[in-house]
């Protein structure tokens, strides 16, 4: 990304133990910081927003619950997002800064996990013979 400069720190963070974190430019007008954990996964995306009201408003992704989707392929389970600053650290519901959460999912199920393809109903493995080879509209397996 042209004009993005990243620089990469190490550092101790929240008890989790060490992490890079990694910052660089968007636009040439955004600082975004994402914290990369030591199996190199990326546990929180950070950046900040012009608010009117606010000034620069905190946007923050966190990532956790990786889980293996196939080939080695590390992928969330669980996506939670908030914007502003939560100052609620000890759970007693006063939080001065105003932080919403606005976003939460968790992924409970990969598809196809339950052992059977979704679009035919059979048993998994049924296709790897032939599952990579390119059909035309209409072919059958």
């Amino acid at each position: 990304m042209p004009g993005a400069n990243p620089i990469v720190i190490t550092r101790n963070e929240q008890g989790k133990g060490r992490i890079r974190a990694v910052v660089f430019m968007v636009l040439n007008k955004y600082r975004v910081q994402c914290g990369i954990n030591d199996r190199n996964l990326v546990e929180r995306i950070q950046t900040y927003f012009p608010n009117p009201v606010v000034g620069d408003l905190c946007y923050e992704l966190v990532l956790t619950n990786y889980k293996d989707f196939g080939n080695g392929l590390m992928f969330p389970a669980t996506f939670h997002q908030h914007h502003d600053l939560d100052d609620d650290l000890e759970g007693e519901g006063v939080n001065v800064s105003g932080g919403h959460n606005s976003f939460g999912l968790t992924i409970a199920q990969r598809a196809g996990e339950s052992g059977e393809c979704r679009p035919c109903g059979s048993r998994r493995g049924a296709h790897d013979d032939d599952s990579a080879r390119p059909r035309r509209v209409g072919e059958s397996r």
